[in-house]
């Protein structure tokens, strides 16, 4: 038993440590792929950009508060994010990326989903 005990307190400590390291290898370098546009919005507050690559598109946000939001579509569509107030990229499910990127950036929310205003300016 304790040996059963001291495997699972290793093991979520190997997974705590490289996890963050798995999301971030599961998103390709964009920033070295092929920038389409930026868009400004939310009176400035936050920001889009829309990346291509070999296989796969990105549209990352950026807000003011240091949030980041990835929509990353290769041979699946995946969400990441990173709040300001967590210290990682995490992937979460499209719900849990819709709902936060509502109340962090509702202009790029709903200049994505419509429905709603939207003060988005291409650059």
């Amino acid at each position: 038993m304790k040996l059963l005990v001291a495997v699972l307190v290793a093991l979520f400590a190997v997974s705590s440590v490289f996890a963050p390291a798995l999301y971030a290898s599961a998103l390709p370098d964009y920033n070295s792929g092929k920038l389409h546009y930026t868009s400004v919005c939310d009176k400035g507050q936050s920001t889009y950009r829309k990346y291509t690559g070999e296989g796969w598109r990105v549209l990352e946000v950026q807000t003011a508060a240091g949030d980041v939001f990835v929509d990353l579509r290769d041979a699946e569509w995946k969400f990441f994010m990173k709040l300001s107030s967590s210290s990682e990229m995490q992937e979460v499910t499209h719900e849990a990326w819709d709902e936060n990127l509502k109340a962090k950036a509702p202009a790029v929310f709903y200049d994505w989903h419509g429905g709603g205003p939207s003060d988005c300016v291409k650059r």
